[in-house]
C-alpha cells in the first residue's frame, strides 16, 4: 500500500499552498465520484478521459465536450444554466483571481453549443486556476 503524506504550507493569507501532488489529490477527490456516470452519459472514449483525468488535456471531440460538461455539473463548477460557479471555485481555489474567472465566463457568453460552451469554460477556468500556482 502507498502512503501519501501532506505537507500543508500555508501562504500569508492563511491559504494552503498545493504542490503537485495535493492538486492531483484534490482533482482525484472532486472529480472521481462522477467520471464514471459521465463517461456512460456520454460514450466519450475512455482513453480521452484518463489524459484528461491526468495530464489535464483537452480534445476537440464532441462527446470529450459533452462529458466535461457533464463532470462540470456534477461538481456544481458550472450552475444548470451553463454559467460558472465562482463561488464554488473560488471556495475551492481561494487565491483564484475572481475577476479573471468573470473575463472566462464573459469569452463564452456567446457559444450557444452548452457542450463547446463548457469545454471552453473549462480550459479557460483551468488556465486561471494554475496561473496562480
Amino acid at each position: 500500500m502507498w502512503l501519501i503524506h501532506l505537507l500543508v504550507v500555508t501562504n500569508a493569507n492563511g491559504h494552503e499552498i498545493c504542490d503537485e501532488v495535493c492538486k492531483a489529490q484534490k482533482r482525484i477527490e472532486l472529480l472521481s465520484p462522477v467520471v464514471t456516470e459521465c463517461v456512460c452519459s456520454t460514450g466519450v472514449d475512455w482513453a480521452l478521459v484518463n489524459r484528461w483525468f491526468n495530464d489535464l488535456e483537452f480534445f476537440n471531440d464532441s462527446c470529450f465536450m459533452c462529458f466535461v460538461r457533464c463532470v462540470q455539473i456534477k461538481t456544481n463548477l458550472i450552475k444548470p444554466d451553463g454559467t460558472l460557479n465562482i463561488d464554488k471555485i473560488v471556495t475551492l481555489n481561494p487565491d483564484v483571481d475572481r475577476n479573471a474567472l468573470l473575463d472566462c465566463s464573459t469569452s463564452a457568453e456567446r457559444i450557444l453549443d452548452v457542450c463547446k460552451k463548457s469545454y471552453q469554460l473549462g480550459i479557460c477556468t483551468l488556465e486561471v486556476v494554475f496561473s496562480h500556482y
